[in-house]
């Protein structure tokens, strides 16, 4: 069979760049190979031994501190006024007149009246002794204290025996309405007793005589 006849192949595109872009790769090689490193590891001298914490890394907190002023120009800086030498008197103070003062500033206070009882000077003071009637001369003497007053005490529990409810259902319940009336009950027995009776004798108990 006839060969075919060869024909003209089109030329492949090349970049205009491709020569620029050649010369600067080939400036980029070193002989030194990237992988594998030094053909010929390179010795320390002696004078540059190993130390230690030589290879730890140095971080920011290792770094001395600097303040900022310090980088200030020094004409920056606000003129600061000498100090003066004579130091200041110091105010004195007036003793007489801060006495005087005082003294007339300062309330008034009685001597506690004492009682000499012996020839040798011995005092006491009247007022805890007893010789002065004391609770005799106060507003509520011969009055009933307030913490006994039956009456009051028979309202306070009606009060409280008011409040109760109606159906009484619980033991609690039933106990404290018992109770109230049970304490009701004893004061109205007193009051009963000293209101008939004006004149009431109050034995004193015996002591007993018994030995053991």
């Amino acid at each position: 069979m006839p060969k075919a006849s060869d024909e003209e192949k089109p030329l492949s595109y090349r970049s205009k760049f491709a020569s620029v872009t050649r010369e600067e790769f080939n400036s980029m090689k070193s002989n030194i190979p990237r992988t594998m490193g030094y053909m010929q590891t390179p010795l320390r001298p002696p004078q540059s031994y190993l130390k230690k914490h030589s290879r730890e890394d140095k971080t920011d907190h290792n770094k001395p501190v600097t303040c900022l002023c310090r980088n200030r120009n020094p004409k920056e800086y606000s003129k600061i006024p000498k100090a003066s030498s004579a130091l200041a008197d110091p105010p004195k103070k007036n003793y007489i007149l801060e006495n005087i003062q005082n003294s007339t500033n300062r309330p008034c206070t009685a001597p506690t009246p004492k009682k000499i009882d012996s020839r040798k000077g011995h005092a006491f003071e009247l007022e805890e002794s007893g010789w002065v009637p004391k609770y005799t001369n106060k507003e509520d003497y011969g009055r009933v204290p307030s913490y006994l007053g039956l009456v009051k005490n028979l309202k306070q529990l009606l009060k409280r025996y008011l409040k109760l409810p109606v159906h009484v259902d619980t033991p609690f319940k039933i106990k404290q309405k018992e109770d109230i009336e049970r304490r009701m009950d004893a004061l109205q027995r007193d009051i009963d007793l000293i209101r008939e009776n004006r004149d009431i004798l109050i034995a004193r108990e015996r002591p007993s005589t018994a030995f053991y």
